[in-house]
């Protein structure tokens, strides 16, 4: 952006405060800022990519499947409405087995489990 005497727009950076013509945070606020965020999605932990492949194959599964039911339920889901999910067999146990479950069941669990107070 142009101001009109032909200079560009200086703001200060989010972070630090330091005049920018980067955007919202000067470069090297935005670099930290990267590496922090990309440090952050790999403490997910070394088995996100397992169960992302594992939760694919349940939902792929149960949409090959025209008699396929929810497990929570017993409703046949599917289709842009109420979509299949991957639900863990036991609440808020990421090494639980995985099963087929309606988008609303799945949405209804994961609810119950952040109302839950904890131990």
């Amino acid at each position: 952006m142009a101001e009109p005497d032909g200079g560009m727009t200086t703001r200060a950076c989010l972070d630090c405060g330091t005049p920018t013509q980067a955007g919202s945070r000067c470069p090297r606020c935005t670099s930290n800022r990267d590496r922090d965020r990309n440090a952050r999605s790999h403490r997910r932990g070394p088995h996100r990519a397992d169960y992302e492949r594992r939760a694919k194959a349940v939902r792929d599964a149960a949409n090959a499947n025209p008699y396929a039911r929810c497990w929570r339920c017993g409703r046949a889901a599917g289709g842009a409405q109420n979509p299949w999910q991957a639900g863990h067999l036991i609440d808020g146990d990421p090494t639980s087995p995985l099963a087929a479950e309606c988008r609303d069941c799945n949405a209804r669990a994961g609810g119950a489990l952040a109302r839950r107070p904890s131990r």
